[in-house]
């Protein structure tokens, strides 16, 4: 007589027996050695790597603003991180994906997560907040975006190992545009105005000069070494600082680092402006 089929079973039937069978593989496992429960999960890894880079790379690309995958990768370049790893889950040998980015002001990275509909929001430690992306799902977009605008050779070296194991091409170096640098500022940069005749001054700081030389290629400004924050400072002035302003503000996003610009702006303009009438001033007198 022929058995019963699944779905011919009830409810209880079908969990007794599922437990039954969960039971009996828990313990075949367990009898297994540490090397060959790894041997069995490379190999069921192995036979499964194809299907999911297919399915990965099969994920469509971002659909984002003009602009904002040059901006992305200039901030992410500043204050981002990207790792990847391999971890053994029951009988999985699973690869995992990350990349986060952390920053004191959280609107900015609520206007990341804005655009591109996920990431995980969290408050740190220290009082700052990170965005956090995982999965190669989640993590393979956000790659193609960022080796297709990337500049500085550290953040290339950082990129590496994950490209190369997804099977991606690595990443080519790219020369800095507006939208990047201001991405790049808004992570690791300031302004300010030195005194009351408006002496603008907005810099740059990190440890790596190829990439600020990169940046003064495209702005002007001095490059020198600041031993006391032990790292290069790409630093403009004046009328140049002035000019780098008004450039990029249009791509600057964060609420803090835009009120901030703007303000020097501002301040400069108004103590500019307030000299030249007092000086005027003091010309009609004297004639």
């Amino acid at each position: 007589m022929a058995g019963k089929r699944w779905s011919e079973y009830t409810e209880l039937e079908r969990a007794a027996m599922s437990e039954s069978i969960s039971e009996g593989v828990r313990a075949a496992w367990a009898r297994r050695t540490e090397s060959e429960r790894a041997a069995i999960g490379s190999r069921i890894s192995e036979s499964n790597k194809a299907t999911n880079l297919q399915k990965i790379m099969s994920t469509p690309p971002l659909v984002v603003p003009e602009g904002f995958g040059e901006w992305f990768t200039g901030f992410w370049e500043g204050d981002g991180t990207v790792l990847c790893w391999d971890t053994i889950i029951g009988c999985w040998n699973v690869f995992r994906t990350y990349i986060s980015i952390q920053q004191k002001d959280s609107s900015v990275l609520e206007y990341i997560r804005s655009v591109l509909g996920y990431g995980t929001l969290f408050t740190r430690g220290d009082g700052g907040t990170q965005i956090a992306f995982e999965s190669q799902k989640r993590c393979y977009p956000l790659l193609k975006l960022i080796s297709g605008c990337v500049v500085s050779e550290h953040s290339r070296r950082r990129l590496e190992p994950v490209l190369t194991r997804l099977k991606m091409p690595l990443a080519e170096a790219h020369e800095p545009t507006v939208s990047w640098i201001a991405g790049f500022w808004e992570a690791e940069g300031s302004a300010s105005v030195m005194d009351e005749y408006g002496s603008m001054k907005v810099y740059i700081a990190q440890k790596e000069r190829f990439v600020l030389e990169e940046i003064q290629k495209v702005v002007g400004g001095n490059l020198r070494w600041v031993e006391q924050s032990g790292a290069h400072h790409l630093v403009m002035y004046g009328d140049i600082a002035r000019s780098f302003a008004e450039s990029i503000l249009p791509f600057v996003v964060g609420n803090y680092k835009h009120y901030q610009l703007e303000l020097c702006v501002r301040a400069r303009d108004v103590a500019r402006s307030a000299r030249g009438a007092v000086e005027s001033s003091n010309w009609r007198v004297t004639k």
